[in-house]
């Protein structure tokens, strides 16, 4: 027992030390939305109102996220320092509780890999660096602890950690498929009589708990499962389904050479692994990519969440000698390049943040990496005064006046003048953009990129521009609007719709 305790708290040491650097951050993402919507509301009408959650831009239920934040702002105010911390701690919770779990099963050295596997891939990595995503984190803290109690028989506190790890974030849903196919730890024929029994008496309140979740959730939102983001015509998916797997190894390798190696000894970890039981590698597969498939149209990187720690799991049980070492040596080079990339741009849009909420009338945020939803909220967050543009045009054809500029220069935003930002006029092509409304039940917005040749030099090649027609959902609305005022706007056009 204590070699475990010794091992959890290095561990915990370690993730700190991994992910100290986003305590500089700032309010990015979906933060001011979220800061702004919990101020005016209570812990009650996060939990219990149906208005608030049928009002929600996004169809989820994650009263627990908005729980988290409000606890931070009711602490701490606004201090984004605070906050963070907030993250950094929980994150420094998620391998020493993994490592306990494997150890039911595992070695110390491996059970330790398997560990730190686990919060050093690329899903990790993004949502500890984004505190609207934190209930990925605290979701999966909760599972862990409700797997840990599960095989250790205990079962209604483990049926009350599952409910709140719903409660954080859907994707977690699934898990009772894999407690019901786990049961307790068998190396016996009387451990084995004891796994049975468990899936007997443990799954009756981890049901309870599913039912308490899901007419929790229709009470607040509705019967209806609709997802968010992207809309995909029913014609896209197959397309969309067929392709899945690939585009989410594609996210996880984070296009780099050490990415593609690190993924392809995890997947033959995995097969190696799940040999002598296939069923259970497919089923694992299924809890992990059945969640996210109706928002599968754009993958990001925490949607693979569930899959990489399932598979940092199969690698952890790999009975080959250093198999998990060689593994873990491989994730954590790959993983060096993909912290640096994704800190760097979070450290830009957090000092265009700050600089946003500090410069005054008639200045403008130049060219922001920002997206276009958060700074609308961050203006109403900080009271800041001040304009922004993603497009030169307004500026090249006399339509924004402004008597200051700002803008990222490596490493940090700073002012430049007047003649420095019109420099980007002279590049400027005007093409067109279409732009179809169809409005039905919910209105969609349906974007044609232009050709390659009509947009200037230094936008061709942009992974941000549309490679197919592409649609959004929008708001509920009688008479949906959408102003797209140039071609060159297609990476930021949400901001545009009116």
């Amino acid at each position: 027992m204590r070699r475990k305790i010794v091992d959890a708290a290095v561990l915990a040491i370690l993730s700190v030390l991994w992910c100290r650097k986003v305590a500089a951050l700032w309010w990015t993402f979906d933060d001011p939305f979220h800061l702004n919507l919990i101020r005016e509301r209570t812990a009650a009408d996060l939990l219990f109102s149906s208005a608030f959650w049928r009002a929600f831009p996004s169809h989820v239920f994650t009263p627990l996220l908005l729980l988290s934040l409000k606890l931070d702002l009711q602490l701490f105010g606004l201090n984004a320092r605070a906050f963070y911390m907030h993250q950094i701690i929980s994150f420094a919770c998620v391998a020493p509780l993994l490592y306990l779990l494997l150890r039911e099963w595992i070695a110390p050295v491996p059970a330790i890999c398997g560990a730190l596997i686990a919060v050093a891939g690329v899903p990790m990595i993004e949502v500890t660096q984004r505190l609207m995503d934190r209930h990925y984190i605290e979701g999966l803290i909760l599972a862990l602890l409700a797997t840990l109690l599960f095989v250790r028989q205990r079962y209604i506190p483990s049926a009350a950690l599952y409910l709140a790890a719903m409660l954080a974030k859907e994707i977690f849903v699934p898990l009772i498929v894999l407690l019901l196919v786990l049961g307790a730890p068998a190396s016996s024929p009387a451990a084995a009589g004891r796994r049975r029994a468990s899936r007997r008496d443990g799954g009756v309140p981890h049901l309870i708990a599913l039912a308490v979740y899901v007419v929790w959730r229709v009470a607040m939102l509705g019967p209806r499962l609709e997802s968010y983001g992207w809309a995909v015509k029913p014609s896209d998916w197959p397309r969309v389904l067929a392709t899945l797997p690939w585009r989410m190894l594609t996210v996880l390798a984070h296009a780099s050479a050490a990415g593609w190696i690190s993924l392809a000894l995890m997947a033959a970890a995995v097969i190696f692994a799940g040999r002598k039981r296939p069923w259970l590698v497919f089923a694992g597969a299924a809890v992990a990519i059945l969640p996210i498939v109706p928002v599968s149209f754009e993958i990001q990187a925490r949607y693979a969440l569930a899959a990489w720690i399932l598979a940092a799991i199969a690698v952890a049980s790999v009975r080959i000698k250093f198999a998990p070492v060689v593994v873990l040596l491989a994730v954590m080079i790959a993983a060096r390049g993909e912290w640096a990339d994704s800190y760097r741009l979070q450290k830009r849009m957090s000092n265009e943040a700050r600089v946003f909420s500090m410069i005054g009338a008639g200045d403008v945020l130049w060219l922001p990496a920002t997206p276009p939803a958060t700074l609308p909220e961050l203006a109403r967050l900080t009271g800041s005064p001040a304009q922004w543009t993603y497009d030169p045009l307004p500026l090249c054809a006399g339509r924004l006046r402004a008597r200051r500029f700002f803008t990222y220069v490596k490493p940090n935003v700073r002012e430049v003048s007047r003649d420095e930002v019109m420099r980007d006029c002279a590049a400027n092509r005007i093409a067109p953009l279409t732009v179809d409304l169809g409005h039905a039940r919910r209105a969609v917005l349906e974007l044609r990129p232009v050709r390659r040749r009509h947009l200037p030099r230094r936008h061709r090649g942009r992974p941000a521009g549309l490679r197919r027609p592409a649609s959004r959902r929008l708001p509920a609305c009688r008479r949906p609007r959408a102003a797209v005022a140039h071609p060159l706007s297609i990476a930021g056009w949400l901001g545009d719709i009116l």
